[in-house]
């Protein structure tokens, strides 16, 4: 299936999610956008082999992608033509220039590398549980660790990225 495929597919998850976070700054198009940028999302970084259904992890980015939004209080513009854009199967551009494009590319290098060099097996692996959405939960029945150690594991990895990209 193509990524409009399964876009036109979920949409409906979209809505029942974003329609249960109400919010005074935020209308109801805007909320259902952001959670169409983040199925999009879910529907790149689903990994098959992590024996879970990928309604699970959808719903999960896009609760994820919502809280934020409503903390923060504001919608991306530019996401609604970006979902409108998806849903129709058009390409959607980014607005990156080509040095943005590298820079990103290099700063996901040395994430790799910190992961890589400075981190554990078991640091490493719940970093990337969390980092491809999914839920403390889930990581918890994965690794049978508790919360607290899942939060002090992401926190302790990001603080090695930070400085490893700071010195650089």
């Amino acid at each position: 299936m193509t990524e409009a495929e399964l876009l036109k597919k979920h949409r409906n998850l979209v809505k029942i999610i974003s329609q249960s976070f109400k919010s005074s700054d935020l209308t109801e198009q805007d909320l259902f956008q952001e959670g169409l940028i983040a199925l999009s999302k879910a529907v790149k970084t689903f990994d098959k082999n992590q024996n879970i259904k990928f309604e699970t992890y959808a719903s999960r980015v896009i609760k994820n992608r919502l809280i934020d939004v409503t903390r923060h209080g504001k919608a991306n513009p530019e996401n609604r033509r970006q979902a409108e854009a998806r849903l129709s199967g058009e390409q959607v551009t980014t607005g990156h220039t080509t040095e943005d494009l590298w820079d990103i590319i290099e700063k996901s290098k040395e994430i790799k590398t910190v992961l890589e060099r400075e981190c554990t097996q078991i640091e490493r692996a719940i970093f990337n549980s969390h980092a491809r959405g999914h839920s403390y939960e889930e990581i918890k029945a994965i690794f049978g660790i508790s919360h607290k150690k899942i939060d002090n594991t992401v926190q302790k990895v990001r603080n090695k990225i930070r400085k490893h990209i700071k010195n650089e």
